[in-house]
C-alpha cells in the first residue's frame, strides 16, 4: 500500500511539472538550441537574492560560464496573472531603480531565455535572466 501511495505522489509531481512548464505564459513556444530574447510589460512585485545561480553547484558554474558572470539578485514580477522570480544580469541591476518601485508598478523587462539549458532544480521553468528594466509611465 505504501508503494502505491509513493507511486501516486511521484506521478502527480511529474504531471504537475510537465503541466507547469508547458503552461507558463512567458515560456509558451520557447524551444530550440539558441538564446531567445523577449521584451514584455510586467507588474513588479519584489527583488531579492538569486536562488539559482550564485555560483552554487554544477548548474551555477555552467551558467556563469555561459553568461560570463554570476548573477546574485533576482526580480519578482507578475506576467499575465502568473508569478515569476528571475535572475537579474549585473549590467541590468540598479539599486536606485529598484528602490523607487512599489508593488504592482508596471515595468518593461527584457529577458534572455535559455531553452536548451536543463530545467531549474527548483522549478520547471527554463533558466532566464533579466537583461534590461525600465519603468512604464502611468497614463
Amino acid at each position: 500500500m505504501n508503494l502505491f501511495k509513493n507511486a501516486i505522489v511521484i506521478f502527480s509531481c511529474i504531471s504537475v511539472n510537465i503541466l507547469y512548464s508547458n503552461t507558463k505564459e512567458l515560456y509558451k513556444d520557447v524551444s530550440g538550441d539558441s538564446v531567445i530574447t523577449k521584451t514584455v510589460s510586467v507588474l513588479y512585485t519584489d527583488f531579492g537574492k538569486d536562488l539559482y545561480c550564485g555560483g552554487y553547484g554544477e548548474d551555477g558554474k555552467v551558467l556563469t560560464e555561459l553568461m560570463g558572470e554570476t548573477p546574485y539578485s533576482a526580480l519578482g514580477f507578475s506576467y499575465k496573472g502568473e508569478d515569476y522570480y528571475i535572475s537579474i544580469k549585473k549590467s541590468a541591476f540598479n539599486d536606485s531603480f529598484l528602490d523607487m518601485l512599489i508593488d504592482k508598478d508596471s515595468i518593461e523587462i527584457t529577458i534572455e531565455i535559455f531553452p536548451f539549458f536543463p530545467k531549474r532544480a527548483v522549478s520547471a521553468e527554463p533558466f532566464s535572466i533579466v537583461t534590461n528594466m525600465k519603468k512604464l509611465s502611468k497614463d
